[in-house]
């Protein structure tokens, strides 16, 4: 029940003898576009977690994609929608020989996700009890081979920029190394599964 707040100050610290030039962008991300997903998309909605990177700002997008509270089973949460407006600004501040990264990453929660908060101590004797909880949470059809297995990565995005550019509109498309889940059907190369649109602008 305790809270603790603190301020923390941060800044470049150039040579003594120098001033470093500093150039303010705005970027603004536009559009998020889904490309490719494992699931059957008439038949199940995707479950999208989807996260948001510039410079030093991160955003849950899950939370911006819906006004409902229950950002986990709404908007991004369970969707068919492949095209999102983003419509957020960052204000960025870059040294001429600095650089900043702009990014986009995710997951399609599958089974696993279903699990999640079922926790046991990691200490716990290997007794049949134990073996057979685990079994029964992580290794049985239901929930987490029925609901897909393990999450589905859907490859990052990246784009680095430095302070001495003017500027100009982005598109960026995710990759990501081969990968197979312990389950059926489960190998996935996650190249091109989504792209993310932005803009940047000199202040």
């Amino acid at each position: 029940s305790a809270v603790s707040a603190q301020t923390i100050y941060l800044y470049w610290d150039g040579d003594a003898s120098t001033t470093e030039e500093i150039t303010d962008y705005v970027v603004s991300i536009e559009k998020y576009r889904v490309r490719r997903l494992s699931e059957i998309w008439f038949l199940n909605r995707a479950e999208l977690r989807i996260f948001f990177n510039v410079g030093s700002d991160y955003i849950f997008f899950n939370e911006f994609a819906t006004k409902r509270k229950d950002i986990i089973r709404r908007g991004l949460g369970k969707t068919n929608k492949r095209r999102w407006k983003v419509d957020q600004q960052f204000n960025v501040s870059v040294p001429l020989d600095r650089r900043f990264r702009v990014y986009a990453s995710g997951w399609e929660a599958d089974g696993v996700d279903k699990i999640l908060g079922h926790i046991i101590d990691q200490n716990s004797p290997c007794t049949p009890e134990v073996k057979q909880y685990i079994d029964d949470k992580m290794l049985d059809p239901v929930p987490v081979g029925w609901g897909g297995c393990e999450d589905d990565n859907m490859g990052e995005a990246t784009r680095y920029h430095t302070g001495n550019e003017s500027g100009g509109e982005f598109l960026i498309k995710g990759e990501g190394k081969p990968y197979v889940e312990n389950c059926p059907f489960g190998s996935r190369t996650p190249i091109d599964f989504h792209r993310l649109e932005y803009s940047i602008n000199r202040k």
